[in-house]
């Protein structure tokens, strides 16, 4: 649906000339953003794609993509959280084996602040500070991902003849 909306632009391909969607076409959210009674905050389940958010809140999985235009997200493989599983295994990749991901990436306060400082025996034993291995790091990076903007069922309607009009200026 989305890409349907963003119309075409015409390109070379092999010599031929050809129309393709113009995915570089965006517009900003900015009326929707600066009202936030017009957006909700939403947890995103483990394993729950933008399909499925969309169905659970506007029955239908067809406006998944408002997720991406109202948190101003551009790649869902980096920017939508990953499932509990797959964490696990992006780990694995990217620190090379489960034994790598259970090592020290840094050590944090403990406090509110969470500042991350140089290892000290004194304070890790009177709890001062704590370590922070590879797996805790990537899984907090993960987590911070669930909470996310969303239109309200009732403004999804107006919101999409904005877009609509806006698009196709």
């Amino acid at each position: 649906m989305y890409f349907g909306l963003l119309g075409q632009q015409q390109s070379y391909f092999d010599g031929n000339l050809k129309f393709v969607q113009d995915i570089f076409k965006r517009v900003a959210a900015n009326n929707y953003l600066r009202n936030l009674t017009l957006l909700e905050t939403v947890t995103i389940g483990d394993g729950e794609t933008p399909e499925i958010l969309s169905h659970l809140l506007y029955q239908s999985p067809h406006y998944h993509w408002t997720f991406f235009v109202v948190n101003n997200m551009t790649d869902p493989r980096k920017d939508w959280p990953m499932s509990r599983n797959s964490i696990v295994s992006y780990c694995v990749e990217k620190y090379g084996s489960i034994e790598e991901m259970y090592q020290t990436h840094h050590f944090e306060t403990t406090d509110d602040d969470k500042l991350i400082v140089d290892y000290d025996a004194g304070a890790i034993q009177a709890g001062d500070i704590i370590e922070v291995t590879n797996f805790d790091y990537e899984d907090e990076v993960n987590e911070k991902k669930r909470e996310i903007k969303a239109l309200n069922p009732l403004d999804l309607n107006a919101f999409l003849s904005e877009f609509n009009r806006l698009i196709g200026s």
